[in-house]
């Protein structure tokens, strides 16, 4: 073990035990919460059939120091690459090992696909996470309730909403290594029949350099970006059974970026993100129906020595659904989504292609019948290019008692063909088919202590066929597959008001199969930047009501990366990013009856030396302190 780490460890073992140790745990609170991602119906999160991890406003609250890419690499099973790495550069979501692609980002239940991208990801960086409010995750094949790309699941990021009073105002101001700052002011209220919440929020840093400058050539250039961002969230109660919520967002993102792995260059990235949209509620006892229409414009641009590229996505996205209670136990949910993607784009094969899907679904939810609970769904799906296809998920779950609930899922997913891919300058094919996927999974949780005391233990596997790829020869072709399986391990033990201990360990494996020039099936470990093992360990405390101490470490094995080796004209080469484990601290103290807060957020505080992108940089130790304040 190395000096720093030692003193690394001294030092967070010294601090905990000076103050006493670590903090507060909301986890037997969580158990009450009602959650709306897994079944789109309200439910206690006990009770769901699938279990849904949550990412509270607390938890949210005490990552003032981090950006969202940072708090999801936080979570058991997801790794964000690059979350760690220069500020500004892109970030890459792998949740159970699978590829960006298929994870569905969803802001407020709403899909905010990017249609002009080759996979059609969202940018993780053009939403700041002081908009956020709470988070959910979905794992396993979510595609019958929310269609194409949620083959691995979802994220659902449920931003903030209105306070109780007429008028209220909160924000942050924040400062901290490479000349990072952080600014956020917003009002928030609630009076009559009208609620709304607006926030401004300008994040700037000036970033380290984002190549690796392995020679150390030492002229390198620091790579920072700049960030705007407003929101407003509005409520209507129109009747006693009729909610309208009107929404807008905007971001613009600047950033810098190297020219490639160990090379410096002077090149820019914008993004501009607008996204407006519509829900309504109307609720009539038993009955209950949903509308919602959101609307995604993303314009890219990209600048480098070679030109400028531009990359303009637009997405329409209209659902509405109804649940009805049948009685206690049933609830059927029946409903239609319509998506319009569309990129724009002179040099594609046509002119601003677009694709439409019209897709009905229907569930099945069965709640609570003697611990029994079960979402059995089906959803067929009409794509304007590639015709039909369907999905369907069965997911059980049985409380056997007070303690133990045992669960499983088996669902089928798919993945639409993108826009690029069907009509792009390059390697277009529009006869290419839907990605299609088979999701199994089973698990246990289990709850001691009056809930202080929780653990869940989990076993999956995933199947992916007619994968696309994409050859200099034939272009973009259905013809590959991929396996991955794994296990996930997620505990937390409140050991009194003051202690809470939590750990998570996941691992995963896959192989990608593939056929050579003969025909003949070949398969190759092809997780890149993506550890077999991780674990972490995180220990709260609040030895007072004011105090809050949290310090964590977690650990990523090994990793397989690829690198196209300019001197070896670019053939690609497998090389192996080392192993690391980073040490973190985070401390806030609340003044004023709760009203400001000052926090210091401490990252990487053994400086330890790793990458994770082949060629580029990750942060050494860096801290950020500030204060939050709500009024």
């Amino acid at each position: 073990m190395s000096k720093k780490l030692i003193l690394s460890v001294c030092l967070i073992t010294s601090w905990i035990t000076g103050f006493s140790q670590s903090n507060v745990s909301a986890d037997t609170v969580k158990l009450k919460e009602v959650v709306i991602t897994a079944s789109k119906v309200p439910t206690p999160l006990r009770e769901t059939a699938k279990p849904v991890q949550i990412i509270s406003k607390e938890e949210i609250e005490r990552s003032s120091g981090k950006d969202l890419a940072q708090l999801l690499s936080d979570q058991v099973g997801l790794v964000v690459n690059g979350a760690n790495s220069n500020p500004s550069k892109n970030k890459s979501v792998f949740l159970r090992g699978a590829g960006s692609e298929y994870t569905l980002i969803l802001i407020d239940g709403q899909p905010v696909n990017d249609p002009s991208g080759v996979g059609g990801v969202f940018d993780l960086r053009l939403l700041p996470l002081d908009q956020i409010e709470r988070i959910e995750i979905l794992k396993g094949s979510q595609s019958t309730l929310y269609g194409t790309d949620a083959i691995a699941g979802v994220i659902n990021i449920i931003t903030r909403r209105s306070g109780q009073k007429p008028f209220g105002a909160y924000g942050t101001l924040g400062y901290g290594s490479f000349n990072t700052f952080k600014g956020v002011a917003g009002i928030h209220g609630k009076t009559g029949v009208f609620d709304y919440n607006a926030s401004y929020i300008r994040n700037t840093s000036d970033g380290i350099t984002e190549a690796l400058d392995e020679n150390n050539i030492g002229n390198f250039d620091k790579d920072g970006f700049s960030q705007n961002a407003v929101q407003v969230n509005l409520g209507i109660q129109a009747s006693d059974q009729i909610i309208l919520k009107p929404f807008i967002r905007y971001t613009d993102f600047d950033g810098d970026f190297d020219a490639d792995a160990f090379t410096d260059g002077a090149n820019q990235y914008t993004s501009e993100l607008i996204n407006p949209g519509l829900q309504a509620t109307f609720d009539f006892d038993k009955l209950k129906i949903n509308s919602a229409y959101g609307y995604t414009s993303t314009d890219r641009n990209f600048s480098t020595s070679f030109g400028e590229s531009e990359f303009r996505g637009r997405l329409h996205n209209a659902d509405i659904f109804a649940s009805y209670a049948v009685q206690q136990y049933i609830t059927l949910l029946a409903g239609i989504n319509y998506q319009r993607a569309q990129m724009l784009d002179d040099a594609s094969t046509i002119k601003d292609p677009s694709t439409n899907i019209f897709s009905p679904y229907l569930t099945l939810l069965l709640h609570n019948l003697n611990g029994f609970n079960a979402e059995l769904g089906y959803r067929f799906n009409n794509h304007s290019k590639y015709g039909n296809n369907a999905t369907f998920s069965l997911a059980p779950s049985y409380q056997l008692n007070e303690h133990i609930k045992f669960f499983t899922a088996y669902s089928t997913g798919f993945k639409a063909p993108t826009l690029a891919q069907l009509y792009g300058a390059f390697g277009a094919n529009e006869n290419l088919d839907p990605q299609k996927s088979k999701s199994f999974e089973i698990g246990i949780q289990s709850f001691w202590l009056n809930d202080r005391l929780s653990a869940q233990v989990s076993y999956f596997s995933r199947n992916v066929e007619n994968i696309i790829v994409f050859d200099f020869t034939n272009g973009y072709q259905n013809q590959d597959e991929q396996d991955d399986h794994g296990i996930e391990i997620d505990a937390s033990y409140q050991v009194n008001e003051q202690l809470t201990l939590k750990g998570q360990y996941a691992y995963v494996d896959g192989e990608f199969i593939t056929k050579d020039g003969s025909g003949q099936e070949q398969s190759f470990f092809n997780l890149i930047r993506r550890p077999n093992n991780q674990f972490s360990f995180t220990l709260e405390y609040r030895p007072f009501s004011d105090l809050f101490i949290s310090a964590g470490m977690t650990h990523s094995d090994d990793r397989l990366d690829y690198f196209w080796n300019p001197d070896n004209g670019f053939a690609r080469e497998e090389v192996n990013l080392d192993a690391f484990t980073l040490f973190n601290l985070y401390v806030d103290y609340k003044l004023l009856e709760g009203k400001l807060t000052v926090f210091t957020d401490l990252k990487n505080i053994s400086d330890e030396d790793y990458v994770e992108t082949y060629g580029f940089t990750a942060q050494g130790f860096n801290i950020q302190s500030g204060v939050r304040f709500k009024l």
